[in-house]
């Protein structure tokens, strides 16, 4: 295991975000696209969200077509690499009905990602709302708009925290293995 975070963000004018998951609607992207639509709307376009997965993402696509999103998402289909693309993100969201324990959310940590999840299942027993990530109502985009729109002060604070935890599940998981 390597803890490794690229901190040298290419388009620093741009935060970029990442849900990673199979698509399917207890999964969120769409909410997560409404949010993307919301934020539009009021003007806010300094972002960029990343989609990977597998599944059957032709309802997001269209989406995306028919806001005109094509410059803010991308579609990444399955990725080969999760921590090369989490290096190069700033904040994952997690905007599933229920994760009973959130492995995305673990492994968005432990490459120092803040995290911006729904406040169901475990995500809560993970999240501190403002500490080390952000907590949204499931299925409520204006919520997690404002999420999104916390940026990137607080974030940056949040990332502070995330970087110590991180390090610490680094280190567990080494202790762990060995």
């Amino acid at each position: 295991f390597s803890f490794q975070k690229d901190f040298v963000n290419e388009d620093a004018d741009r935060t970029k975000f990442l849900i990673a998951g199979n698509y399917c609607e207890e999964k969120g992207q769409t909410s997560v696209l409404k949010a993307v639509i919301e934020l539009q709307q009021q003007g806010i376009n300094d972002f960029e969200l990343y989609l990977a997965g597998s599944g059957d993402f032709a309802e997001p696509k269209r989406l995306v077509l028919e806001n005109g999103l094509e410059k803010v998402v991308t579609f990444c289909g399955l990725v080969d690499d999760m921590q090369q693309l989490r290096r190069m993100v700033d904040v994952e969201i997690v905007a599933s009905k229920c994760e009973a324990f959130g492995r995305v959310t673990i492994e968005a940590m432990r490459m120092s990602n803040p995290v911006i999840g729904t406040n169901t299942g475990g995500t809560p027993e993970l999240i501190m709302d403002g500490v080390n990530g952000f907590l949204f109502e499931y299925g409520n985009h204006i919520q997690l708009a404002e999420c999104i729109g916390k940026r990137p002060l607080k974030i940056i604070v949040c990332l502070a925290v995330v970087v110590i935890i991180g390090a610490f599940l680094c280190t567990e998981v080494r202790t762990f293995a060995e």
